[in-house]
């Protein structure tokens, strides 16, 4: 399960990223980072709590 969120999440990571670069998405450098950061420390909180 933690391969299919890892790629998940990369994958949605390089649409985003894609997306800002092309002007897609109004938002500054600093908010984007600040998202795409909220989004890996959720994952990362959610997979530190589930039994392995």
């Amino acid at each position: 399960m933690i391969d299919f969120r890892a790629t998940y999440l990369v994958g949605g990571l390089v649409q985003t990223l894609t997306a800002w670069l092309q002007g897609d998405l109004p938002m500054t450098r600093e908010e984007l980072i600040d998202h795409t950061t909220d989004v890996f420390v959720l994952l990362g909180e959610d997979l530190a709590g589930r039994p392995g």
